[in-house]
């Protein structure tokens, strides 16, 4: 039996023939690999759930102070409240004796201003009611002053009632508090277990296959012959296990190797019919143009460059009696050139970028990726980013203007910013002739090459082809079969398709 291997130096897919224990290796490695990556995705989760439990803790903490603040408010209103009762009472009893007293005051009064007015002329008698009198007076002004005691104290005891239902209401509300966080602490420490008890299980399997692994790390290396770095290697340390086929986690409509496209090309918006080797449409793309908006924008340029034109041209004829006609031509050329940097501008800030997203349908409702224009305008370099359905970045495009005279290139870059691939013309001379030429009625054709990034000055393995078929309409082939082991995403390889031709203008 043999192995589809690729050298992790020069990625050169190659076969060799299996030993007893190759198989074995691999399948070792491969699991080693995935123990590692567990321990790891346990450890993120241990961390997280740590982290959980510690802010559930300080919100229990908080619900506890809070439980206690209002236990203790409710414990100091009650006792107010009590001992405003208290007081009431005891006003009671005095209001009650005060009032029997005033009462038999005004009797005894009252009789002894009877017995006055019966003897007029007894002085003791009326010494006698004139004291009786102040005494009631008094005995009034007594009752009077308890009754307005009754009244605060009535008034205060209202509030502390009331104060003592906020207080009774704020401590159900804190035992609830106190009682949700008591249960979400204890969910908390459950996730702790059982996180504890994954990392265990994953790190006791990463033991297990270290240990294997390094079983096979002491036997003696075997050796091969790599046909991409023409050197002897370690078959057990240089290479790794060949990707699937295809990868499950994409849309199906990514999972292939050739990619047909076809320009529609009587429309306003530039769009592509994505088939498959049959010819059957997998998808398709939408470039708005839009229209109105870069006509808007060539209007108000247009207009805002004969509008500065026109007043150079004034101020020049007003300026030539003065300083001459030949400073007055000069400052007119001059105003002219200088009217051109304001409407690049004006027409950089009016003028829409032109994204181009993927779907699923031929109605564009389903969307399935997307490429950004990152710069309306840039004199040297061109950027694109690739991002997939849900708006997360696959990686980016860069075209670099300058290298373009010669030879067109793109550079591919993955979502971490490693530069992956190099898309370049198919040839220096026949890119030299198209210089020149032009397409040359189609037999000078623009076609791609897309590289891995290899040594400095060198071109890794090739990784696909974008080809023009020689017909009248505009049809194009991505065939990424040389990418055995799929270092190229296929999303990001038929948005490079798309980009060499539309932005290119081919």
């Amino acid at each position: 039996m043999s192995t589809e291997v690729v050298c992790s130096d020069c990625h050169t897919t190659f076969v060799v023939q299996d030993e007893p224990e190759t198989t074995d290796r691999l399948a070792i490695t491969a699991a080693a690999k995935k123990a590692a990556e567990a321990v790891q995705a346990a450890t993120e989760v241990m961390m997280a759930t740590g982290a959980n439990r510690h802010a559930k803790s300080i919100a229990l903490q908080t619900a506890d102070t809070n439980f206690t603040t209002a236990a203790t408010s409710l414990a100091s209103a009650t006792a107010d409240r009590d001992a405003l009762e208290q007081l009431s009472a005891d006003l009671d009893a005095k209001i009650s004796a005060a009032t029997s007293v005033v009462a038999a005051g005004e009797t005894a009064t009252t009789q002894a201003m009877t017995a006055v007015h019966a003897n007029p002329e007894d002085h003791d008698l009326k010494v006698a009611a004139t004291e009786l009198a102040d005494k009631l007076k008094y005995g009034t002004t007594l009752l009077a002053e308890l009754n307005r005691h009754k009244e605060e104290a009535l008034h205060h005891m209202t509030a502390k009632s009331s104060a003592v239902a906020l207080a009774t209401n704020s401590l159900n509300v804190a035992t609830v508090s106190r009682d949700t966080a008591l249960a979400q602490m204890a969910a908390a420490d459950s996730e702790v277990r059982d996180a504890t008890a994954n990392l265990k299980a994953a790190s006791d399997t990463a033991a297990a296959s270290a240990a294997k692994e390094a079983v096979l790390s002491r036997r003696s290396p075997r050796k091969v012959w790599c046909p991409g770095c023409d050197v002897e290697i370690d078959l057990r340390s240089r290479t790794v296990a060949p990707s699937q086929p295809h990868d499950s986690d994409l849309d199906p409509a990514f999972q292939r190797d050739k990619f047909l496209l076809h320009q529609k090309l009587l429309s306003i918006n530039t769009r592509y019919a994505v088939c498959d080797e049959k010819g059957q449409e997998i998808m398709h793309v939408m470039r708005p143009t839009h229209l109105f908006r870069t006509l808007l924008a060539v209007f108000v340029v247009i207009f805002q460059v004969v509008l500065m034109v026109g007043l150079v041209v004034i101020i020049g004829v007003s300026l030539a009696s003065t300083i001459g006609e030949t400073a007055t031509g000069v400052i007119i050329v001059i105003g002219i050139m200088m009217s051109i940097i304001p409407a690049i501008f004006t027409y950089c800030l009016l003028a829409p970028k032109r994204h181009i997203t993927f779907y699923r349908d031929a109605r564009f409702e389903q969307k399935l990726l997307e490429v950004l224009q990152d710069q309306k305008f840039t004199i040297r370099m061109m950027g694109y980013t690739v991002r997939d359905a849900a708006g997360h970045v696959l990686g980016r495009f860069r075209k670099d203007y300058l290298a373009n005279l010669l030879r067109k290139k793109w550079d591919g870059f993955d979502s971490e910013g490693n530069h992956v691939c190099v898309i370049r013309e198919d040839s220096i001379v026949l890119s030299l002739l198209r210089r020149f030429l032009g397409s040359f009625y189609g037999i000078l054709r623009t076609n791609f090459v897309i590289h891995q990034v290899g040594k400095p000055g060198q071109d890794g393995p090739l990784m696909g082809e974008f080809n023009r078929k020689f017909t009248l309409l505009d049809r194009y082939v991505l065939d990424c079969s040389p990418d055995r082991t799929r270092m190229l995403d296929r999303r990001m390889a038929i948005a490079i398709g798309v980009l060499l031709d539309t932005a290119e203008s081919r």
